[in-house]
């Protein structure tokens, strides 16, 4: 075993890390690449927000949460401030397919402590994971300059910045076609609920209809 590993496994001696992703061949892989580089870590798997939350109030003491920001019903995103809210102290690393211009700024100023694009590799990931392990937050010179520039532009920021947590899920899911009556049901609200919220963000990025919102998503690359 290389220095490098024994570093990794002094660190993460009994460390519990969740891991949230919707698809189970990431879930599985980034169990795998902490057994592989963080042995004796514990590791727990969600499949959503609900699943995450259900598990950080049943387990005493988790010392890392890995999520992905595309989840079904609450987005990561709004995980990431619940979590925060919850218990400020547990590290979130970001490992998503989205990219940090689109979304670094957002997930650091809901709370998240490291970014890591998935696309970076597992040297990157397992890098990240040391860094929070031992206090520190983690991005990568690309990503850190991208959030740099992002929040340098000030008031010409994209204007979807500026909607709350829920606004922002909401204008994802209608850019991707979600009927305002499937997507109450995924969140578990009414869907005149969802209807407010819908004229609100409407009001806030100053359009007026669907077709917009699905040309807004495009053009600044919502997944």
């Amino acid at each position: 075993m290389s220095s490098m590993a024994h570093r990794h496994d002094k660190i993460a001696s009994q460390k519990t890390i969740l891991v949230v992703d919707s698809h189970e061949v990431v879930r599985e892989g980034v169990r795998q690449i902490i057994s592989q580089r963080f042995q004796d870590c514990k590791v727990l798997m969600a499949t959503d927000s609900a699943q995450a939350m259900q598990l950080l109030r049943q387990e005493l003491e988790i010392d890392l949460v890995i999520l992905e920001l595309l989840l079904p019903g609450k987005g990561g995103l709004e995980l990431i401030h619940e979590i925060s809210n919850f218990k400020k102290s547990i590290p979130l690393l970001v490992h998503t397919a989205n990219n940090a211009t689109n979304y670094g700024v957002q997930a650091v100023r809901r709370g998240a402590w490291a970014f890591v694009e998935k696309q970076s590799g597992v040297e990157e990931l397992t890098a990240a994971i040391s860094a929070l392990f031992s206090g520190r937050k983690f991005f990568n010179s690309q990503i850190a300059q991208k959030i740099v520039s992002n929040v340098r532009q000030g008031e010409e920021r994209p204007r979807h910045e500026k909607l709350s947590n829920r606004e922002f899920l909401i204008l994802r899911k209608l850019g991707h076609g979600v009927a305002i009556k499937e997507l109450a049901a995924e969140l578990s609200l009414s869907a005149k609920t969802i209807s407010t919220y819908r004229t609100r963000l409407f009001r806030k990025l100053d359009i007026q209809s669907l077709a917009e919102v699905v040309r807004y998503c495009i053009e600044h690359d919502l997944k």
